[in-house]
């Protein structure tokens, strides 16, 4: 099976935690960005902006990970998230899956996250009401920070109706990521926190 773990530095972010050595002897660690870096366990991959800000050039590439290369399955990791074991095992427990990520570690329900949200006023609250007149009802939030998927047509499916949640309503993964899996119909599963606690470690407070 061919394995990618990729992750994106574009802006001011500069580093991205090591991918441990089992991973990256079995999986192609490529680090997108728009320049030329040196960062120890990953292959930089310069993309030069050209039509899109940073966060939507990391929003495309987290959307869209079959558009990266002709691989089976794929590690997305937010440059923040430092791992603490390796990550590909997890791969091997994913069956008929097609998605694995964890579950929120702060808040429980799409509505606390939204009042979160608006309380922060970083989001703007037109377009975070847009995909939450949609996504109001959807059980379960997650994390968007780290996604293991395989390459399956739900999964291509899923990409671009997230993507599309993202460029018509919120950046906010929380927010537009239930609706495109409720809306493409994958078949995933959500770890809980002590799992989390044990493979990864978020560096940011959100």
């Amino acid at each position: 099976m061919k394995t990618l773990v990729y992750t994106a530095l574009f802006g001011r972010l500069t580093q991205a935690h090591k991918p441990t050595p089992f991973d990256q002897e079995n999986a192609d660690c490529i680090c997108l960005s728009d320049r030329n870096l040196t960062l120890p366990g990953w292959k930089v991959r310069r993309l030069p902006l050209c039509w899109a800000g940073n966060l939507a050039a990391v929003k495309v590439l987290k959307c869209l990970p079959f558009m990266l290369g002709d691989y089976d399955r794929s590690l997305w990791i937010d440059a923040h998230v430092r791992m603490r074991r390796s990550l590909t095992p997890m791969f091997d427990i994913m069956n008929d899956l097609d998605l694995i990520c964890f579950l929120h570690n702060r808040r429980q329900t799409i509505s606390e996250e939204y009042k979160r949200c608006l309380v922060r006023r970083k989001y703007s609250r037109d377009r975070l009401a847009y995909t939450y007149a949609q996504t109001g009802n959807t059980d379960g939030l997650y994390l968007g920070g780290i996604l293991w998927r395989r390459h399956t047509p739900a999964i291509e499916e899923f990409g671009k109706q997230w993507l599309f949640q993202i460029m018509t309503g919120t950046s906010r993964d929380q927010i537009s990521m239930p609706w495109a899996l409720e809306q493409s119909g994958v078949k995933f599963a959500a770890l809980d926190r002590v799992t989390r606690s044990k493979l990864i470690m978020i560096h940011n407070k959100r």
